[in-house]
């Protein structure tokens, strides 16, 4: 199947021998913008000097797209499927004009990990926060009773979880308490910063530090934290709240909504943010584009104005809990269904089942979270005990489909990084740590 993301054409009138003449290299543009394992994104324009032409791609030697007596000024085709790991050549012609570009599609990643599950049955416990740094450090975080004792984290240090009680300055009035935590984010080499929803606490070697400078600049509870790197982080939450650590100090920012912020998210270059209402009805995703905040596409149901005609144009159908960005900046949304914008066009998430509006699942639950190392290694959770992996070609049901539906759990959380995978969520009211280690 091949997809037109982005076209454009200008119309001219030409004879036929200048439309059979060669045309100057120079002047075209045959690029493979981007390549997964089953797609492959090429990018054509040429000049406007060069008026109207007969245009051919093929790949392999099949026609995959053409037009003929137009001009095209900017067009983005995405050709799927694809196989994995394969060489494909693909061939523009204009006229008698011909440029040739040669793809190897990426190879797929494994479906194999060996699983470890944890309950902590003591009542009260539960766990909001999960962080991956790396193979051997991770955290999970929340409120967990031990022996009637409350631990506020845990830590993986490669082969088991420690339990850690976190010390912050709550109401940063002097006093050390061990609170229950709401978020965590780590940068790999450096700090852990940890958040109970009203203060952060920065956690070196075996030094905690708490940072109150910001809790006066709070308009609601922390739910977030996410940073390129120690000194460019973010902390967001409820009402829209999101404020910014440049490394010396806090500011406040306009984050363009009052919902609530469940999650930042993306790389350098390419932030993101997404917010849910009270209700779970009204949602948006915002991005973050030279030091501003602004809305980037919003979320609706019927029941706040949602309609079959501004689906991916306007805006995107149901709640959204968690979003990812990958290698190529494509941005990933999950809650009632799985999006993807890529290439500057949002479409359902390719591959992934039941996802389309209009559609009840039936083996798979609401989606709360999703995270990956890349568009190859990518895992979705949520509840009825979903959780499923996308090997860059085929999603496969961890555990089995068997195990669906289990109502019984609820995964909340996961973070991945290398070949650590760790879930968090409740399993008939407890508190339940899935920790996974790809093979």
């Amino acid at each position: 199947m091949v997809l037109l993301l982005a076209f454009i054409v200008c119309a001219s009138i030409i004879g036929c021998d200048e439309a059979n003449t060669l045309v100057d290299t120079k002047s075209i543009v045959f690029d493979i913008e981007d390549v997964t394992c089953t797609e492959s994104f090429i990018r054509i324009a040429y000049s406007e000097s060069l008026g109207e032409r007969n245009v051919v791609v093929k790949r392999d030697g099949a026609t995959i797209f053409s037009l003929n007596g137009s001009h095209i000024v900017d067009t983005t085709i995405a050709d799927r499927p694809l196989r994995p790991s394969t060489k494909y050549v693909y061939r523009l012609s204009i006229d008698n004009t011909t440029l040739e570009r040669t793809v190897v599609t990426k190879d797929t990643t494994t479906h194999t990990w060996s699983m470890q599950t944890q309950v902590f049955a003591e009542p009260a416990s539960y766990l909001w926060g999960v962080y991956v740094v790396n193979d051997s450090l991770a955290y999970a975080v929340g409120g967990i009773y031990i022996n009637d004792t409350l631990y506020n984290a845990l830590e993986w240090d490669g082969k088991s979880w420690n339990p850690m009680q976190v010390q912050l300055v709550v109401p940063c009035n002097g006093v050390l308490i061990v609170p229950s935590l709401e978020c965590v984010w780590g940068y790999n080499g450096g700090s852990t910063f940890f958040s109970d929803g009203g203060s952060v606490a920065r956690y070196a070697g075996m030094k905690y530090t708490t940072d109150c400078r910001m809790t006066a600049l709070l308009s609601g509870a922390i739910y977030a934290m996410y940073g390129v790197d120690e000194s460019d982080m973010f902390v967001a939450g409820k009402n829209g709240t999101m404020i910014h650590y440049d490394g010396k100090g806090w500011l406040k920012e306009n984050s363009s909504t009052s919902l609530h912020i469940k999650e930042v998210a993306g790389r350098k270059g390419s932030l993101y943010a997404v917010g849910i209402s009270s209700l779970g009805d009204e949602g948006i995703i915002i991005k973050y584009h030279n030091g501003t905040w602004r809305p980037h596409i919003r979320t609706l149901t019927g029941s706040t104005g949602y309609t079959k005609n501004g689906l991916f144009n306007r805006t995107l159908y149901g709640s959204l809990e968690g979003i990812w960005v990958d290698e190529s900046d494509a941005l990933y949304a999950v809650g009632g269904f799985a999006y993807r914008y890529k290439n500057e066009r949002w479409e359902y998430l390719p591959g992934f089942p039941e996802n389309e509006v209009g559609t009840l699942p039936r083996n798979r639950g609401y989606l709360t979270d999703i995270d990956g190392n890349a568009h190859n290694d990518i895992l979705v959770v949520g509840e009825y005990g979903t959780i499923r992996h996308f090997n860059g070609s085929t999603w496969t049901s961890i555990g089995g489909v068997d195990n669906f539906p289990d109502a019984e759990t609820m995964w909340q959380g996961v973070s991945m990084k290398g070949r650590l995978c760790v879930a968090i969520g409740r399993r008939r009211g407890e508190a339940v740590l899935l920790t996974m280690m790809k093979k």
